[in-house]
């Protein structure tokens, strides 16, 4: 199958790395897929996806902010293309719109990424109703696009997914640069912004039954930074939670790994929830907010603990029970473990493939 995927981004961000892995995954398996997103403004993610190997179709614009003829240009290049391949995959509300004027009889599946992307719009609905299949991340989602109009046959729940063989349980230097071998340690690992309610953990911490030792780390960068340093501040913190800036490759791993338990508040730009995946995989229980993707992807009582979004008092009952109480901790991380080992790249791309023969059919 020959499939073209679209998204109007010209960063590489949650929902371009969901993407560039759903593409690896299916080409693992034979299949051909080619990319258009955003090749008009500066950004990494055009050259990420052809240093992945993959054709970018440089015929198309998709910038989301366009100048004059650009979205006239990129409707004749779509309808020439669309003619070349089995099935477009849209995954923004630009691409999808662009796909749908543009298609013909060429099946068009739409991905919704996140919350923010089920907000009702003037002709949303009517664009989600005429795809011939989508995918988004959890049950209340799809129950929600059925409320809305949309044929329950053609909305699908496609989980993420986690490379268990690069995320796995481990020591920590991070942990032991810090001096914390000892001390019950909470890690959040995020962009620091106010939708990803830091100052709702923090206060938690503030509130739960906990030794003096122990330590919040707040891992990530971000716009909201400076806010939440001076929360921590206000609430006599400073000197138990410790920022340490933005991770990725083996030292994303290592921040994982760094904490007795992982927290994970709000789903972010990727409605998957990878994060949550992540810590799992590292052997490590989620403290997460009962919505979305989170909540399906954790067993209560089993790979951690869901609290009622906002919960304060909820939240800080979950962080001392786990982090006083080591061998649970550990109990529920072995779980975790074993809970994302099913949560791998070509168990997704085998989901996304019978979504892909379906809306063919």
């Amino acid at each position: 199958m020959r499939i073209l995927m679209l998204l109007s981004s010209q960063y590489v961000t949650g929902p371009s790395e969901l993407c560039l892995s759903d593409a690896e995954a299916l080409r693992a398996q034979g299949h051909e897929v080619w990319f258009g997103c955003d090749t008009r403004r500066e950004g990494n993610y055009a050259r990420t996806i052809e240093q992945a190997g993959f054709t970018l179709r440089r015929e198309l614009t998709l910038c989301q902010v366009p100048r004059a003829g650009e979205v006239v240009k990129d409707l004749l290049a779509l309808r020439r293309l669309l003619r070349e391949v089995d099935l477009v995959h849209a995954r923004f509300s630009h691409d999808h719109l662009l796909s749908e004027l543009a298609r013909g009889r060429t099946p068009l599946v739409r991905t919704v990424e996140n919350a923010k992307a089920m907000t009702r719009r003037a002709g949303k609905d009517w664009l989600l109703r005429r795809a011939n299949g989508v995918i988004v991340s959890c049950e209340p989602y799809a129950r929600e696009l059925s409320s809305r109009g949309v044929a329950p046959e053609r909305v699908h729940v496609v989980p993420g997914r986690v490379d268990a063989t690069r995320f796995t349980p481990g020591p920590s230097r991070l942990r032991a640069e810090l001096g914390l071998e000892h001390s019950p340690t909470l890690v959040i690992v995020s962009r620091i912004k106010p939708d990803r309610r830091h100052t709702w953990l923090i206060d938690a911490f503030a509130q739960a039954d906990l030794p003096a030792e122990a330590r919040l780390l707040i891992v990530g960068r971000g716009e909201g930074r400076e806010a939440v340093e001076a929360h921590v501040q206000s609430r006599g913190l400073t000197a138990r939670v410790h920022f340490t800036g933005y991770r990725k490759g083996p030292d994303l791993v290592d921040a994982y790994r760094a904490g007795d338990a992982v927290a994970w508040l709000a789903e972010g730009n990727d409605g998957t929830c990878r994060a949550v995946l992540e810590a799992m995989a590292c052997g490590r229980p989620v403290l997460g907010a009962a919505e979305g993707a989170i909540a399906e992807a954790i067993v209560p009582e089993e790979t951690g603990l869901l609290v009622p979004p906002g919960d304060v008092a909820a939240l800080a009952l979950a962080i001392g029970r786990v982090l006083r109480n080591p061998g649970l901790a550990e109990s529920w991380g072995q779980a975790a473990r074993r809970r994302a080992e099913q949560f791998t790249p070509s168990r997704r791309a085998q989901a996304l493939l019978s979504v892909y023969e379906r809306a063919c059919s």
